[in-house]
C-alpha cells in the first residue's frame, strides 16, 4: 500500500505524548536503529490494514511495561469533562434495547477508570473494567490489567471493547479469551476509528495504533473469534474531545463454543474506503456532515491550504 519512515531525530520536536512512543520505538522495539520504515499491507480476503514489521504480543507488553515505568500515560489521557458524559450517554442509548431491564453484569474492556459504565450502573446494571488503570471511579469494579487475570468461570452478559482492538498483537486471541467469560447469547460490542479513509492511515507514530479496521474486516474478526448475528457498520462519532471521528462499529452475540472459521468478506469495501470515487466521497461527505461542519475539520483543512501543514 504505502510506507512511512520514521526518525530517531524527530524525537526532540515531538510532545509529551509522542515523544515516549519514540522511545518506545528506538529504545524497545528496534534499539539501536536511527530510523524505521514500515510497510503498510492490507489482507486480500476481509480488507484488514497492518504494517510490518508487526509488533508481537511481547513487543505489545515490553511497550506497556516502558511507559509504566516511565511515569506516563500507557493510553490517552483521561478527561471528567462534558464530553465523556456525552459519549457515555450515546453508548448507552444504543444498547439499553440489547440488554436486559436491570441487573445485567457488564464488563468493559481496556476501559480506563470505567467512567463510560456511569449511565448503565445508574441505571441498575453491574459494571466491572479491565484496564492497566487500577482507579475505577465508585461503583465500578475493577478485575485486572488484562483478561489473563480473569478467572474464566466469570461470566458477564454484556462486553464493550472501545478503541482497543487497534492497539493489540492479537485481537482474535483477545476476543476469544472474553467470548469464553461471557454467557451464551452475551452482547459483545467494539468500536474502533476508522483510520483508512482515502489513503493509508495518517500515524504521527505506529506505536499506539497497529491495527486498522473497515466494517469488513472487523465483522471478520468477530465471527472468527466465535461470535454469531454479526452486525457492522461505519459512523461519525463523539472523541474524547468532544469532536467528532469516523468509527467502525461492530454488535455481536457469544457463542457456546467457536463455530466453523467464517468465509472472509473480501477487500472491495476496504479498497473503496482506501480510493474512494469522487461519488464515494459525496456519499460519505452526506453520510456524515458533522464531521465536515467541525471547527476542527474546518481549522486543518485551512491550514492545509495555506501550506501550514495538518
Amino acid at each position: 500500500m504505502d510506507e512511512r519512515t520514521y526518525r530517531a531525530a524527530d524525537r526532540d520536536s515531538a510532545d509529551g505524548y509522542v515523544a515516549p512512543r519514540y522511545d518506545v520505538m528506538f529504545r524497545v522495539w528496534w534499539p539501536g536503529r536511527t530510523e524505521v520504515t514500515i510497510t503498510y499491507v492490507m489482507c486480500r480476503d476481509c480488507g484488514f490494514v497492518m504494517y510490518t514489521p508487526r509488533p508481537s504480543e511481547a513487543d505489545v507488553a515490553a511497550k506497556y511495561a516502558f511507559l509504566s515505568r516511565r511515569g506516563g500515560a500507557v493510553g490517552h489521557a483521561l478527561s471528567d469533562d462534558g464530553a465523556d458524559r456525552v459519549r457515555a450517554a450515546g453508548l448507552y442509548r444504543t444498547l439499553k434495547p440489547l440488554l436486559p431491564e436491570a441487573g445485567a453484569r457488564i464488563l468493559d474492556l481496556g476501559g480506563g477508570d470505567g467512567r463510560m459504565l456511569r449511565p448503565f450502573v445508574e441505571a441498575g446494571q453491574h459494571g466491572v473494567v479491565v484496564d492497566h488503570n487500577r482507579n475505577p471511579i465508585p461503583g465500578i469494579a475493577r478485575l485486572g490489567a488484562t483478561l489473563d487475570e480473569v478467572d474464566e468461570e466469570e461470566r458477564f452478559d454484556a462486553a464493550l471493547s472501545l478503541h482497543v482492538l487497534e492497539h493489540l498483537a492479537n485481537p482474535r486471541r483477545v476476543l476469544e479469551q472474553l467470548r469464553v467469560r461471557m454467557r451464551t447469547g452475551g452482547l459483545l460490542f467494539v468500536e474502533v476509528p476508522l483510520e483508512v479513509w482515502r489513503g493509508r492511515p495518517e500515524q504521527i507514530e505506529p506505536v499506539t495504533h497497529i491495527n486498522f479496521f473497515s466494517r469488513d474486516s472487523l465483522g471478520t474478526l468477530l465471527r472468527r473469534s466465535g461470535f454469531t448475528d454479526v452486525r457492522c457498520w461505519e459512523q461519525t462519532a463523539t472523541a474524547p474531545s468532544g469532536a467528532p471521528i469516523f468509527v467502525v462499529r461492530a454488535s455481536g452475540r457469544a457463542l457456546a463454543a467457536p463455530a466453523d472459521a467464517a468465509a472472509p468478506a473480501g477487500s472491495d469495501h476496504t479498497r473503496r474506503l482506501l480510493h474512494p470515487s469522487a461519488w464515494d466521497r459525496a456519499k460519505w461527505i452526506a453520510r456524515n456532515p458533522a464531521f465536515y461542519t467541525h471547527p476542527d475539520f474546518l481549522k486543518r483543512k485551512t491550514a492545509k491550504l495555506l501550506g501550514r501543514g495538518g
